[in-house]
């Protein structure tokens, strides 16, 4: 986080954003998890959907997200040796 701050100012925004981000994602995501469960495990209908792996196809599609953002994250900007020397600064 400190690296891809542009400046010591807006360090702290940076921060609150991302602290925002991770919130809503941890308060948005069992409704994902808990809809997706249900609605390929068939618990809605009488009959259950004959859906690919069935009610595991949820774990494969959350899989896939994990992978799809581990790939992602190849791809972040790596520091210099001597970008390490701003995060000395803030430290102080």
């Amino acid at each position: 986080m400190t690296n891809s701050s542009p400046s010591k100012g807006t360090l702290g925004s940076l921060n609150g954003l991302t602290q925002g981000v991770a919130s809503f994602a941890r308060a948005f995501a069992p409704f994902v998890a808990g809809s997706l469960w249900s609605q390929f495990a068939g618990v809605e209908d009488q009959m259950p959907r004959k859906w690919p792996l069935g009610p595991y196809l949820t774990w494969n599609v959350f899989g896939a997200i994990c992978l799809i953002a581990f790939k992602g994250s190849c791809f972040l900007h790596k520091p210099k040796k001597n970008d390490t020397d701003d995060a000395d600064d803030l430290e102080a």
